[in-house]
């Protein structure tokens, strides 16, 4: 379950029109749901992206509690209790100012969409060239004398735990509508120097993305790409069926390097997504939307593929994956699911009074799926069903996973009245765990947010 702060931050982003998944860095978010490692980057200073992970999704570890609030649209803060193996109770203190008002984002965690906080498969839409967030002074709209010039928007976060003692802090600002500026920054007296510092310059125009890294360890140079072929939707064509599937083809390549130890890493990677048609809130009424990557590491030989896929009706997400090491010949497959649970709600033709039901909506519904030649009602009614499953909240989410070494997770996450919760369990079933123990973690994690 994503953190408070991680949906502020993925609020802010929305409203200021920041593409986070049109990034080479977010290529295996629908499988993965993290970022294309690198073994030259350190972990703690990978920039976070919106987690969609089917396959690498979090289990809570011990008993957590979170307490959150959004006082005003520009500030808001976040206070973590939790029990660990290294100390009896551990906690955080978070806060974050942008200047970007957030007025209408929803924070109580009563009516917190509970997919705001747990996404799955990512529905990519066709890349497009960011627009001004903010009002920009121009020939036909120039800024008055007596009004400051507009602010670009800016988010500040930072973040304390105790008791290690460890800060992290983040700046991020739109510098223009295609250029953001990202700084993060870590302290620690565990870490080399007391700390680290990454540097992040992005540059996005719809077709093709560009990022620039800096970081402090080891004097870490590097550069990240993305070009996405046809971004641009097309509008169907009479003469092309309906199952003809119409995706976004990506290719993207990073290349690292570190001034202090003289040691490169590179990898390349692409991407195949369906996308919706132009028009229409799917790409068929009976397709699929699917996912498919293919990354290569050169240097160390690693080559991983994923494929992803979900049902129309977004209630069934799976997703594998299979690592192969070219050198070492090792290999690594997962499997993933996840399912909604949703309650039961009436057909919109069933809402009308007085009607008749004769419980052969069901039937009805299938027909028209088989009609070649729908009619403009026939239509109409599918746009409402497929408006009313995707818009319909789930009161509970059940994910798994499962490798070839043995290893499970579950992970169920729900809603209590005014809380939301978490609860999984780490299995280890194979040959060399069973002396050890099957149970690698338990943990129930809860969130209030006001």
């Amino acid at each position: 379950m994503l953190s408070f702060m991680d949906y502020i931050q993925n609020a802010f982003n929305s409203a200021t029109n920041s593409n986070r998944d049109n990034s080479y860095g977010a290529l295996t978010s629908t499988a993965r749901g993290t970022v294309i490692p690198s073994s030259l980057v350190p972990v703690h200073l990978l920039t976070p992206l919106p987690p969609s992970a089917l396959l690498d999704f979090p289990t809570p570890t011990g008993l957590r509690l979170h307490l959150s609030s959004l006082s005003t649209p520009h500030f808001a803060t976040s206070y973590t209790l939790s029990t660990s193996t290294a100390y009896p109770i551990d906690g955080s203190l978070s806060y974050l100012y942008t200047s970007h008002a957030l007025p209408t984002l929803e924070s109580q965690s009563r009516s917190l969409p509970l997919r705001a906080l747990t996404p799955s498969y990512v529905t990519l839409s066709s890349p497009q060239d960011p627009q001004p967030p903010f009002p920009s002074p121009s020939s036909n709209n120039p800024v008055p004398h007596n009004h400051p010039p507009p602010r670009t928007p800016t988010l500040l976060y930072g973040r304390l735990y105790l008791p290690t003692s460890t800060l992290e802090a983040l700046y991020l600002r739109r510098l223009t509508p295609r250029t953001t500026l990202r700084l993060t920054s870590v302290s620690d007296a565990r870490l080399k120097n007391g700390g680290s510092l990454l540097t992040l310059l992005s540059h996005d125009t719809g077709t093709h993305s560009t990022e620039y890294l800096y970081s402090t360890d080891s004097a870490l140079l590097g550069v990240r790409g993305l070009y996405n072929f046809n971004p641009t939707p097309t509008p169907p064509s009479p003469s092309i069926s309906t199952s003809t599937p119409h995706g976004l083809f990506s290719l993207g390549a990073e290349l690292y390097y570190g001034l202090a130890n003289a040691s490169g890493g590179a990898s390349t990677g692409l991407r195949f997504t369906t996308l919706p048609r132009h028009g229409s809130s799917s790409s068929s009424p009976n397709a699929f939307p699917y996912t498919m990557t293919l990354t290569l590491n050169p240097l160390m030989g690693n080559l991983s593929s994923t494929y992803s896929v979900t049902v129309p009706s977004r209630l069934l997400s799976l997703a594998t994956s299979f690592d192969f090491n070219v050198y070492s010949y090792e290999s690594r497959m997962r499997v993933g699911m996840e399912l909604l649970r949703r309650s039961p709600s009436p057909h919109p033709s069933s809402q009308k009074p007085n009607s008749f039901n004769d419980g052969l909506d069901w039937a009805r519904r299938k027909m028209a799926g088989f009609t070649s030649t729908p009619t403009s009602n026939t239509l109409k009614s599918k746009a409402q069903v497929q408006a009313a499953e995707q818009d319909h909240e789930p009161n509970g989410i059940l994910k798994l996973r499962a490798d070839a070494d043995g290893g499970i997770g579950v992970l169920w996450e729900g809603r209590a009245k005014a809380l939301l919760y978490s609860a999984g369990v780490l299995v280890d079933v194979s040959r060399k765990a069973r002396g050890e123990g099957m149970f690698k973690g338990v943990g129930v994690e809860v969130v209030f947010s006001s």
